[in-house]
């Protein structure tokens, strides 16, 4: 929409949206060739939306079949949950950067295979969701989400983690279980707040860093199913 342009709120299924949130809706249900229900929360399964003051906050597009994500949902920009479990996109569009507001990001089963530098620009996510997916590598760009307190990694194929992973300060629970990690960087032990963190099954895991030791708010270390002989002292 132009900046000259007024976004004005409308009818939409008995409630008022702005135009420019209209449209995005109406390209994504073109998409998926289903209607979008407006819901007060979510439940498993939810196909639809949750609008406050004429914006989309949430999102759930669950099993849509959905081959790529377009551009324009980039436009919801005070969305806040956005859901997008068992579709099959590989990769998500640089536009997602201008989800500013999301706080929780659910990717579950999408068969991502690579991830944007543009997820750095997340910053107010707290919670995302990456478990059962192709992803071989992780973006330098991740360790920008600082206000990130679950990131969920689970059956995925990575061998190793960026050591902008330490970045993640405020973070308390990482699951990283049934991938081919190898090493842990140094930089693990930054993530002061942890008291969750998940590798086992990962079956090459043959080392752990001193600054594992670091991590005094750890409650539970899970590392069965690897090849690890001995522990750090620092542990």
């Amino acid at each position: 929409m132009k900046e000259n342009q007024k976004d004005e709120l409308k009818d939409f299924r008995g409630t008022q949206l702005f135009e420019s949130e209209i449209k995005v809706i109406e390209e994504l249900e073109k998409l998926i060739s289903k209607e979008l229900a407006i819901v007060r929360f979510f439940e498993v399964g939810t196909i639809g939306m949750i609008i406050e003051a004429g914006q989309v906050i949430a999102l759930s597009l669950y099993r849509c079949g959905l081959s790529t994500i377009p551009e324009i949902l980039g436009n919801l920009k005070s969305l806040k949950i956005l859901a997008l479990r068992y579709n099959h996109f590989p990769t998500l569009p640089d536009t997602i950067s201008n989800l500013k507001s999301l706080k929780i990001l659910t990717l579950r089963y999408c068969e991502l295979t690579s991830l944007p530098e543009a997820i750095g620009d997340l910053t107010s996510l707290i919670e995302l969701n990456l478990s059962r997916n192709g992803l071989t590598t992780l973006p330098e760009s991740i360790g920008n989400l600082a206000s990130l307190k679950e990131l969920n990694l689970m059956r995925n194929s990575l061998t190793m983690l960026p050591e902008s992973i330490g970045n993640l300060k405020s973070l308390e629970e990482l699951l990283l279980f049934g991938n081919q990690i190898s090493s842990i960087p140094e930089s693990i032990g930054n993530l002061t707040l942890i008291k969750e963190l998940s590798f086992y099954m990962g079956r090459n895991l043959s080392a752990l860093p001193e600054s594992i030791g670091n991590l005094e708010s750890l409650e539970e270390l899970v590392l069965y199913n690897n090849k690890l002989e001995n522990l750090p002292k620092s542990i």
